[in-house]
């Protein structure tokens, strides 16, 4: 009998079978008895109380346990446990548990994979029930385990994160066990579950050390306009890096002619780089400086380090390193190594870069520093800038306030920034605001055309007195009209370079036959390097606000997973945060309807959808839309109207809503797609790689919102017609009243049926006629019982006069035999009226 998610219920609980209980007998033989998990609805109830303990917890380990402790309480098994996958060492780790014996926990801590019964979940992603009694398991420790405990049956749900899998809920009874599909789908949802819990830490922490990062870097600036960079802020730097990559050893060595000198160590550096100076090419900084590239891995894997820092690391217990080079432009100046007793990860890798970097910058400014009283007020403004440049991470902020102090730097005319767009092309994001200024900002230079093409293809400073006289630069014709107007055809440019990455360039210009320097080349060359590393940093800063932000949306879209029932609340929420995490300018989602192949649109944010679209279905094979159908991958395309790998049937309504860029992705459940969410712009702005990334995550979660409607759906009509026949049963068992239980019945199948109206009649074969004896509805069915009806006539009194006493044919369903029939049923589509009715006939055995 079917209850109320609130309510308990009315059947008394299925008592659990003790565990000493013996197995039954059949005819002689011993049977193993196979309990079964309780029933889907319970299991939803508890699948809705898991998930909001994964959505409203935010430590791991805490959903774990929680997690465990209502599955495990729903399927009765004797004990769960939780492990996560370390793919460096191939064993399974465990992180929560609940109803282990304490002296066993041990001895599943840490489990290979090979050696453990979860083996084929984690290799196959696919849930495994494994029968513990009669499976190999390697280790003897874990055998006896099983059989102190009397293990049988063991359930492992795999956890998927981002497409693989992060690790293995297991369940574990001393009985023999078995589970059913609808069962092991809400397990394996509870499963998953977990792993959005999962990648949600993880990007928590991720942006957390983006934070701690970026809070970092931005102190280093400060220190490097606020002093000289000398040994000392070396060795800040040095500290700062070993803090955020967690380990106790982290030193420098600079560049001093052939040798390499230590310049600023933290924690035990001092003691395993001991010699104060090497070559370039020794030992494991002097690999690194010779290289010019980042190196890590294994100790015993870097060949030719000096013995005595050998000796050194093997007594401080160090296995792993990492070295990276600083480098200003194309030169290598000193390397940051660090020594950890664990790998280091790409992250790590990428932070120490970050550092190295600064540390470049700090050296550059000693170097400058020297220079002092040659070039005084140009260190002076090169250290005001640094100091400026900390206190805006805007990347439009940066750029300008770079722009603004170069022209009194260099006494020249004009300056701009240009930085490359996706297509090649260099676009001036800021620019002086002098009446000289050669280019509006937003000025596009194509692809090889201009000075900027010339750095970008060498990647190397440029300098002209005439830049009409130079036949490699090639000048668009409106650039030349420009320059031949300003009379400014003196150049000096210089590349912006991240990460030996040329991100754009910086440019001044000044009258024809200035002859620009080799100092003011290397100093324009060192304002650029601060530039690309503070634009590096405004980029970082934009890109860490723009992932919290998708992270924040994307665990507020979770979170309405549990909260909101309602199927169109939730797809609401989706396209809403579709629309501003993708920044379109609007964004459908399209369903399936039931029993179609086609979709209809459902919701609709943006732009006024045109009335014929909501009316329009959406076919497989037709348009961009209809090519995700079929394929079941993500498409997008800059041209809607221009791209050929499309049928264009859709024409006219794409032109109506002036749609220029599309992007559409499948909402996939159960491997079928269910429906399409789609971005659009209406100029020619293009949609990412990040774009599709971030629609994929609102995809999957709208088809999440989907399955949990269809469930909650199907669990609905099960309970209610539960209900319904639990009413009648009481009813039939206790009114001995023929007409009151007709009535009832014909009620109840009226409801069964969907339809509008039921009317039982009652067959005198000593008249051979009917009369109607109950009907569904006594308001729309009054007639119906002042009628009399004979044999053979209407559709009812066809039933007695075209069949034999023991058969009864429908209308709806193949012919249904009984006992006896001596009345029949009929019941009205909800569609039809009393008077022009769509009929169903039954013969009913009263």
């Amino acid at each position: 009998m079917g209850h109320r998610h609130d309510e308990p219920p009315e059947a008394p609980p299925r008592r659990r079978t003790p565990l000493s209980r013996k197995p039954g007998r059949r005819n002689g033989t011993r049977v193993e008895r196979t309990p079964r998990v309780p029933k889907p609805a319970s299991a939803i109830e508890s699948l809705y109380a898991a998930a909001r303990i994964i959505g409203s917890a935010e430590n791991l380990t805490v959903i774990a346990e929680r997690t465990l402790e209502v599955i495990q309480t729903t399927t009765q098994m004797d004990a769960g446990t939780m492990f996560r996958f370390d793919r460096a060492s191939d064993t399974l780790r465990l992180i929560a548990y609940r109803g282990l014996h304490p002296d066993h926990v041990d001895a599943l801590r840490v489990r290979p994979v090979e050696d453990s019964a979860l083996r084929e979940a984690v290799r196959t992603a696919r849930s495994t029930v494994v029968p513990l009694h009669e499976t190999v398991i390697g280790g003897a420790r874990m055998r006896e385990v099983i059989d102190e405990a009397g293990y049988r049956t063991l359930l492992a749900l795999p956890i998927p994160v981002a497409g693989e899998t992060w690790g293995v809920m297991s369940l574990v009874s001393r009985e023999t066990r078995e589970f059913d599909a609808d069962i092991l789908r809400l397990l394996e949802a509870v499963a998953h579950q977990v792993g959005l819990a999962v990648a949600r830490a993880g990007l928590y922490t991720e942006e957390r050390a983006r934070r701690a990062q970026l809070a970092a870097l931005l102190d280093i600036n400060t220190k490097i306009g606020a002093m000289a960079p000398t040994d000392a802020l070396l060795s800040s730097i040095a500290e700062e890096a070993a803090r955020l990559l967690d380990v106790d050893n982290a030193g420098f060595r600079v560049l001093d002619g052939d040798e390499l000198v230590l310049a600023g160590v933290a924690g035990s550096a001092g003691e395993t780089m001991l010699k104060p100076r090497i070559k370039v090419g020794e030992s494991f900084s002097g690999k690194v400086v010779a290289t010019g590239r980042a190196m890590r891995g294994e100790v015993s894997d870097v060949a030719d380090i000096v013995p005595e820092h050998v000796t050194a690391q093997r007594r401080l217990g160090y296995t792993h390193i990492l070295g990276v080079p600083l480098r200003l432009g194309n030169r290598t100046i000193g390397a940051l190594a660090f020594r950890a007793r664990r790998p280091f990860t790409d992250l790590e890798q990428e932070l120490a870069e970050a550092f190295a970097g600064q540390a470049a910058v700090a050296i550059e400014h000693s170097r400058l520093f020297h220079e002092a009283t040659r070039r005084g007020r140009e260190a002076g403004e090169l250290a005001k800038l640094a100091g400026t440049l900390t206190q805006t991470l805007k990347l439009e902020d940066v750029a300008e306030r770079i722009v603004e102090a170069l022209v009194p730097l260099f006494g020249v005319r004009a300056a701009n920034l240009r930085l490359l767009d996706p297509d090649g092309s260099l676009v001036v994001i800021a620019r002086d605001d002098s009446a000289n200024a050669l280019s509006p900002r937003g000025d596009e230079v194509p692809p090889g055309f201009g000075v900027s093409s010339r750095i970008m293809r060498t990647g190397r400073p440029y300098r002209t007195r005439d830049v009409f006289a130079d036949p490699e630069i090639r000048i668009p014709d409106g650039l030349r009209e420009r320059i031949t107007a300003s009379g400014d055809r003196a150049y000096l440019a210089v590349p912006l370079r991240a990460k030996d990455r040329t991100i754009g360039i910086v440019l001044v210009s000044d009258r024809e036959g200035r002859r620009f320097t080799d100092a003011e080349t290397t100093l324009l060359q060192s304002f650029a390097d601060q530039a690309a590393l503070a634009l590096e940093n405004a980029r970082l800063y934009e890109e860490t606000e723009r992932r919290r932000r998708e992270a924040e949306v994307i665990a507020e879209i979770a979170r309405g997973l549990n909260e909101a029932l309602d199927l169109d609340t939730v797809l609401q929420r989706v396209i809403t945060a579709m629309r501003e995490l993708c920044a379109s300018d609007a964004a459908l989602i399209a369903l399936r309807e039931p029993g179609r192949e086609d979709m209809r649109l459902r919701h609709a944010v943006g732009r006024e959808v045109p009335a014929a679209a909501w009316a329009t279905r959406f076919e497989p094979g037709k348009g961009l839309g209809g090519i995700v159908m079929q394929t079941g991958r993500p498409m997008r395309t800059d041209d809607w109207l221009a791209d050929p790998r499309f049928s264009k049937e859709y024409a006219g309504l794409m032109r109506e809503k002036g749609v220029v860029a599309e992007m559409a992705v499948p909402i996939l459940t159960g491997g079928r797609v269910e429906g399409l969410v789609y971005v659009q712009n209406f100029t020619a702005r293009p949609f990412t790689d990040r774009d599709e990334t971030v629609l994929m995550q609102l995809a999957h979660h709208a088809a999440v919102a989907v399955s949990n409607a269809s469930l909650y759906a199907a669990a609905g009509d099960r309970t209610a017609r539960l209900r319904t026949l639990n009413r009648l049963n009481r009813l039939v068992s206790s009114s001995l009243d023929t007409r009151d239980v007709l009535a009832e019945v014909a009620r109840a199948a009226g409801e069964f049926m969907n339809a509008a109206m039921v009317v039982f009649w009652l067959a005198d074969d000593a008249t051979r006629t009917l009369s109607a004896a109950a009907v569904s509805d006594p308001v729309l069915g009054a007639h119906f019982m002042t009628q009399t009806l004979r044999y053979g006539e209407g559709a009812a009194g066809s039933r007695p006069s075209s069949a034999s006493r023991s058969t009864c044919p429908t209308s709806s369903r193949p012919t249904r035999r009984s006992a006896t029939a001596n009345g029949c049923a009929i019941t009205r589509s909800a569609a039809s009226s009393p008077y022009r009715s769509s009929t169903t006939t039954r013969c009913s055995p009263w």
